[in-house]
């Protein structure tokens, strides 16, 4: 006998062979990306994009970036070791990091808390342009990935290289159902890359 199992973002429906069977749409067993791995899959997408590590009761997103998380922000363990400085070398350096100032190498058991998802801040003009924007990353989705941003985010903030007012529009990719992400996530991140290399939309981006 057949089980119908609807996949979360699919029309048709995916067929198991089983009743007893798990209905895996995401191919991860059910569970989200670990750290170690959405780091690997972080260099297939532009490097704006950014692993959020954590989000507040407030639903504020931190990134991996030293010093960017609160006093709730889980902790991140390597090799059962806080990446707070407490196993870093004399020099600061911390051995092999990547950008996300993670260690990097094959053998390291990555972290035990799964990433809250990836983000990227997309900078405009005016809330004109961001609106427009908007309307093209949910075109993506809707057309071709069939698999849709956790949050888009229209909002007025400071600009970090500028330190001025700016309008941001945030795009965070996640899979509800899997607490964290998958795949897909980061496909949908670059079919996104590939949209703002039209001319038309790259109008929208501040210069």
């Amino acid at each position: 006998m057949l089980q119908r199992c609807c996949f979360p973002s699919r029309k048709i429906p995916i067929i198991c062979s089983q009743w007893d069977q798990l209905c895996d749409p995401y191919g991860q067993g059910g569970k989200p990306l670990t750290l170690k791995e959405a780091t690997k899959l972080l260099r297939t997408v532009e490097p704006e994009w950014k692993i959020l590590i954590h989000e507040d009761e407030n639903g504020n997103e931190y990134d991996t970036k030293m010093g960017n998380g609160t006093k709730n922000t889980p902790l991140i363990l390597i090799n059962g070791v806080d990446d707070d400085g407490g196993n870093n070398n004399d020099d600061g350096d911390g051995g092999n990091k990547n950008k996300n100032n993670y260690n990097c190498d094959e053998n390291e058991n990555f972290a035990v808390v799964p990433p809250f998802g990836i983000g990227r801040d997309f900078w405009h003009d005016d809330y004109i342009q961001a609106s427009q924007f908007m309307a093209h990353v949910a075109a993506v989705a809707e057309m071709n990935a069939q698999h849709f941003p956790h949050k888009v985010i229209l909002e007025r903030k400071i600009h970090s290289r500028t330190k001025s007012w700016n309008v941001c529009t945030r795009v965070i990719c996640r899979t509800h159902v899997l607490q964290g992400l998958s795949h897909h996530d980061f496909y949908l991140a670059t079919l996104i890359d590939i949209e703002i290399d039209r001319p038309e939309v790259r109008g929208l981006l501040k210069k």
